[in-house]
């Protein structure tokens, strides 16, 4: 149902954001009649580099991320029975205040370089993203928990008029909904069972169905079914 982006450890990022920052301020320094000016310049495009790195995967992240708000009333049901709606919102509210904070002292280091000319700034830099990374781990690998039960959700159309085949057990409803839908059926596990339900879709007088092969009979009130 949902195409997340990949939500990396903070070590992860880090390295990467030193890597990518390395290479780029050794590239950049170039030639040059004096030696300073090179290095200035190769500290500048490493800061550039490993904001850009450390923003681009958070970013990522926080706007590719469902708002839990932004949820169909189903999809907040099934997120409510695996995590806790609350933890998820701070986990990304929380990645989304370190991408500013990271932008912020991106932009704070850049005018003292350019201004003061001291090359320590990017060292503190770097210093300081190696913190405020590592600060978030914990809401980095909650998200990576959260990412492996949105992406599992049945593919459920809550705009779409559902037709519900129930039945017994080996009583056919499978090949019954195949042979309504024809081939291209979708199969999803409920976040909270085992049990895997088929999702289909057809045409009928011109109004797209959709048809589901539903675990069980349907025989008692939801409260009474096992969640």
């Amino acid at each position: 149902m949902f195409r997340l982006p990949y939500v990396p450890k903070s070590e992860e990022l880090v390295d990467r954001a030193f890597s990518s920052g390395a290479k780029n301020a050794k590239m950049a320094r170039g030639r040059g009649p004096k030696i300073q000016d090179k290095i200035l310049t190769g500290e500048i495009r490493r800061v550039e580099v490993m904001s850009a790195v450390i923003n681009g995967e958070l970013d990522a992240v926080v706007t590719q991320f469902p708002r839990y708000e932004d949820l169909t009333e189903f999809q907040r049901h099934l997120l409510d029975l695996k995590i806790d709606k609350d933890r998820y919102k701070k986990s990304l509210a929380t990645v989304k205040w370190c991408s500013e904070r990271i932008s912020f002292l991106k932009n704070k280091t850049l005018r003292k370089l350019k201004t003061q000319k001291d090359t320590q700034q990017s060292k503190a830099f770097m210093g300081r993203c190696d913190s405020f990374v590592k600060r978030i781990n914990p809401e980095l690998k909650y998200l990576v928990d959260a990412r492996k039960i949105l992406t599992a959700f049945p593919p459920i159309r809550a705009d779409t008029p559902t037709l519900v085949v129930a039945g017994l057990p080996n009583a056919g409803k499978s090949t019954y909904t195949v042979s309504l839908t024809g081939s291209k059926i979708k199969i999803a596990s409920y976040p909270f069972t085992t049990v895997e339900i088929m999702v289909g879709y057809k045409k009928i007088k011109y109004t797209d169905y959709q048809i589901i092969d539903s675990p069980g009979i349907l025989d008692r009130p939801m409260h009474e079914r096992n969640t």
